[in-house]
């Protein structure tokens, strides 16, 4: 008997495909050039992207290396695709949430600790060294407020307030950042 994927998973890997998409796009559109953003002494660290090289190929990498992404929401799925982001090779990765830490995180997260909880840290300040962990090359920082014109795209993993929503993806078109 086969069994079905749980919603969260199957959601999670068509964000992930989706912000993906968008990264790609954006940075082909946004990058004249390739800039080698993933150099370790001038070269491309290819033992660390090869798979990627292999789909990709290096100009596709070394723009991706170049994107600034924000992520709006540090639950279950931001984190998930935070994690994502930072193994595919951002250039920077900014986590925007202020919601504290609960005991609720813990069973969705895999960056949080019970340590967090009894610290009352936010979810975006104590997930984002962990997520830095991943990938040397991937500057991740957490952030309490952001400007639109500082990133390439912007990716929506929680809330429930479809108007800010709505209203933040007209300001990404406006601007030319990629949304999800």
């Amino acid at each position: 008997r086969r069994r079905a994927m749980r919603p969260k998973v199957v959601c999670s890997l068509f964000l992930f495909v989706c912000l993906r998409c968008a990264l790609f796009a954006s940075a082909l559109r946004r990058a004249a050039s390739p800039v080698a953003a993933l150099l370790r002494g001038g070269q491309l660290d290819e033992q660390l992207y090869s798979r990627q090289l292999l789909v990709f190929g290096r100009d596709a990498q070394s723009r991706l290396g170049k994107c600034r992404v924000l992520v709006i929401g540090c639950g279950g799925i931001g984190g998930e695709v935070s994690k994502n982001l930072a193994l595919a090779g951002v250039g920077s990765l900014s986590l925007c949430d202020d919601r504290v830490t609960s005991d609720e995180d813990l069973e969705s997260q895999c960056f949080l600790r019970k340590e967090d909880v009894l610290r009352r840290a936010g979810r975006a300040a104590a997930a984002a060294p962990r997520i830095a962990e991943l990938n040397a090359y991937c500057d991740v920082t957490a952030v309490t407020s952001y400007s639109l014109d500082d990133f390439d795209c912007v990716a929506v993993c929680g809330g429930d307030d479809l108007g800010a929503f709505v209203a933040l993806n007209d300001e990404c078109r406006e601007r030319g950042v990629g949304f999800v």
